[in-house]
């Protein structure tokens, strides 16, 4: 499981990597679309992830929440997958414009493959199955009628624990229910839903991968590193620290991030496996609470409720 050191005093690798580059290995400005400065592509998207981020754990931590979480939540998803995107003009700011420099900036993978091969490779082969997740949401809530409905259940310690499901139309008659590109099924039957301590989590654990990744990528141990820090990155660690490890029944077999401090040094390990307990069962949950929507047209709800079965361990639906 790899381990992601950070010690916020004195910044991450990758962005004083990026302000100490010398004017000589830079080419932001000679593409066909000028871009800023791989320092500042860096900074100012982690700044927008971050802020959505808290907002949407402030929003949490309220008894009930505003109206606009399932708006947070879309904004969160498609701020993270934006900062992927935008890690890729990273490289494009450190490649000269070659025979393909006439292209679009949204073409900017065929440029690198073009030009700039072997970085490319190094990054993206370890970080696209990572960002599949995101990626999955992402197109399923841009190009797909959907909604963002949310899921509560009482997991079998007894703690309420929240988040949220990527509703489509997934049968006859309107019927409405978890993506399949998103939420795998359970247990061959039972429908999943996404929770917000889970989710988070391993927002905190992608951000810290992907950096470290391309770090790796542009950067050896000996290249030239100036002061800076990220103060958006520091506050991402200090919301993190308060999210708790209760997920949804199906996630404590999936990969997530674990924040340990180590003296002055924050600990990403990212992916990370739940240990669970001797007899500890997460599938035995005592209730779902579905907020699903409801069609005006049709004056009912026609949908699946993630996790339904789960309550009834006696049944015979297995």
């Amino acid at each position: 499981m790899p381990e992601y050191k950070y010690v916020p005093q004195n910044g991450h690798k990758l962005y004083r990597h990026l302000v100490a580059l010398p004017d000589s290995a830079l080419f932001h400005e000679l593409h066909s679309v000028p871009l800023a400065h791989p320092a500042d592509l860096l900074s100012e998207k982690l700044t927008e992830v971050v802020d959505v981020y808290a907002r949407l754990v402030n929003d949490l931590r309220t008894s009930e929440g505003s109206m606009h979480r399932s708006d947070l939540i879309k904004a969160l998803v498609l701020s993270v997958n934006e900062f992927y995107d935008q890690l890729f003009l990273v490289i494009k700011c450190l490649t000269p414009p070659g025979p393909l420099a006439g292209q679009r900036q949204t073409d900017v993978l065929t440029l690198l493959r073009e030009s700039n091969g072997p970085v490319l490779n190094k990054f993206y082969a370890p970080t696209k199955g990572e960002h599949s997740l995101i990626r999955s949401i992402a197109n399923v809530l841009k190009h797909q009628p959907s909604s963002i409905e949310l899921l509560q259940i009482v997991n079998h310690r007894g703690v309420t624990v929240q988040g949220f499901v990527v509703q489509v139309v997934i049968g006859p008659d309107d019927l409405r229910g978890p993506s399949r590109e998103v939420h795998p099924m359970y247990r061959l039957k039972v429908n999943t839903g996404i929770s917000f301590n889970h989710f988070l989590l391993n927002v905190l654990g992608r951000v810290f991968s992907y950096m470290e990744r391309l770090d790796a990528a542009l950067f050896t141990a000996s290249s030239p590193e100036a002061n800076g820090h990220l103060p958006s990155l520091d506050r991402l660690i200090a919301i993190a620290q308060t999210i708790e490890h209760e997920f949804f029944p199906d996630e404590y077999k999936k990969p997530f991030a674990q924040l340990m401090t180590r003296r002055d040094t924050k600990v990403v390990t990212f992916p990370c496996r739940y240990k669970l307990a001797r007899g500890e069962n997460p599938d035995t949950i005592q209730s779902v609470n579905f907020h699903g929507a409801f069609n005006h047209r049709t004056s009912r709800s026609h949908q699946v409720l993630p996790y339904l079965q789960l309550t009834r361990p006696d049944s015979d639906w297995v």
